[in-house]
């Protein structure tokens, strides 16, 4: 199986949701100083690529940590949809481009009808995304 990593890289600056901390990366001790590299990150837990845990919404819901890390692993299709503006619809005309089928017949690895081949697919885009430098049929930073 091969695996593609699909993140932003976290740096200081970088877009973030309205009203989120900005982000700020810097030395907190250098081997010439201190005898070790370490960085200082400020941030907030929606910079740059994330899960949002059910907790993000409901405090009686499961945080990010109880969450089984095979429900972050399964098959997928990379959709090339950097034409669109943020926050509009991807619409099935992408998926056909890549040869998926319909979300609701192609099988979800939670096994529940209509789950499909995706669970979310992002509304919102503050920036560069990771297909920014993907090679041309797909594929992540």
């Amino acid at each position: 199986m091969e695996l593609v990593d699909l993140s932003v890289p976290i740096e200081s600056g970088m877009p973030v949701y309205p009203g989120d901390p900005e982000v700020s990366i810097g030395p907190a001790l250098t081997v010439a100083r201190d005898g070790v590299n370490v960085l200082g990150l400020h941030l907030g837990s929606q910079a740059g690529t994330h899960v949002d845990a059910p907790f993000h919404i409901d405090d009686s819901l499961p945080t990010l940590d109880e969450l089984p890390l095979s429900r972050f692993l399964g098959p997928a299709v990379v959709v090339d949809a950097r034409g669109l503006a943020p926050g509009s619809p991807v619409g099935a005309e992408y998926f056909a481009a890549v040869g998926a089928g319909p979300l609701d017949e192609t099988p979800s690895r939670g096994g529940g009808a209509g789950a499909g081949l995706l669970d979310e697919i992002p509304s919102w885009r503050g920036g560069a995304g990771p297909l920014e430098d993907a090679p041309s049929g797909g594929g992540g930073a």
